[in-house]
């Protein structure tokens, strides 16, 4: 603070004349023309123990309701009720908690913007910390934002394209070294004397290095086409976590990283886009996709 004060807390939120921050003592409004500098501090491990011990009781909590509520012998609409009610209120606290990211996050920028406070490292303040990621590594910003499911996916996929660039690449050059070596013993066979007439002994010739020339050409637009896959897919994968980082910034986007047990009665859909060779040889996208039912 400009007179001196020091405060620790974690910033929540802002108005555009002041600050919110979480201390022990509970939430406290700052205005931003009392501050002089912040300074961002790591969370230890002791901090990260208790956020995710807290979150782990939330949900431990929400189980053992659910528990309880199937145990109970109350009517089957009666239980759907209560199980709605439950699910609603989940829902609301994933949203105010999206809600508090963001308008924790868009503090953070600005102040940073000001040079009121150096950018956290390792904490995402904008879509730019997700984007940079995946511009490196295809999927990598989806892990960041907590969204790993779709992160592996599209880290599979990636691997599957750089594959089949390798592939195709591969015998492309072999397929030119044997056209190259193929037309040498055509054009000796057409100069060579005595094994046809000289007519016959071109017309072979050409009609040899034609067929060759279009069996290399069909090898060369594969790995031409694997390119062209694999650089569609890179942009689709960026574009989809730009999005996703624009979402997170106005709290739009509700993950749910621990959530590993899917709900009883759920459906939910699995799919990977990988290369695949069709029956000519030639290389294509392909979407592997499937349900699983949970009972």
């Amino acid at each position: 603070m400009k007179d001196g004060t020091e405060l620790h807390g974690r910033i929540v939120g802002q108005t555009s004349k002041s600050v919110r921050l979480k201390t022990a003592e509970g939430v406290q409004t700052i205005e931003k023309s009392n501050l002089k500098r912040i300074r961002w501090v790591k969370p230890s491990a002791t901090q990260k123990q208790a956020s995710a011990e807290e979150l782990r009781q939330k949900k431990e909590k929400a189980r053992k309701e659910r528990e309880r509520i199937a145990k109970e012998e109350l009517a089957k609409q009666e239980k759907e009720r209560l199980l709605k009610e439950l699910e609603a209120q989940e829902l609301e606290e994933k949203k105010a908690a999206a809600l508090e990211r963001a308008e924790r996050a868009a503090a953070l920028r600005e102040l940073v913007e000001t040079e009121k406070m150096e950018k956290p490292k390792g904490e995402p303040i904008s879509y730019w910390d997700f984007a940079w990621r995946s511009l490196l590594i295809p999927g990598w910003g989806h892990f960041k934002i907590e969204r790993p499911v779709m992160g592996s996916l599209y880290l599979a996929a990636t691997a599957g394209y750089l594959y089949g660039i390798y592939n195709t690449n591969r015998i492309a050059k072999n397929a030119i070294k044997e056209n190259d070596r193929k037309a040498e013993e055509n054009f000796i066979f057409s100069i060579a004397p005595g094994i046809a007439t000289k007519e016959i002994r071109i017309a072979y010739s050409m009609y040899a290095n034609a067929k060759a020339l279009t069996v290399v050409q069909k090898k060369v637009d594969n790995y031409n086409h694997a390119l062209y896959l694999a650089g569609v897919f890179y942009g689709f994968q960026l574009l989809h976590i730009i999005y996703n980082g624009f979402a997170w910034e106005k709290g739009l986007l509700i993950v749910d990283n621990n959530e590993f047990m899917p709900k009883k009665g759920s459906i939910r859909p699995h799919f990977a886009v990988i290369p695949q060779v069709n029956g000519k040889g030639q290389l294509s996208p392909g979407v592997v996709g499937g349900f699983s039912f949970y009972f």
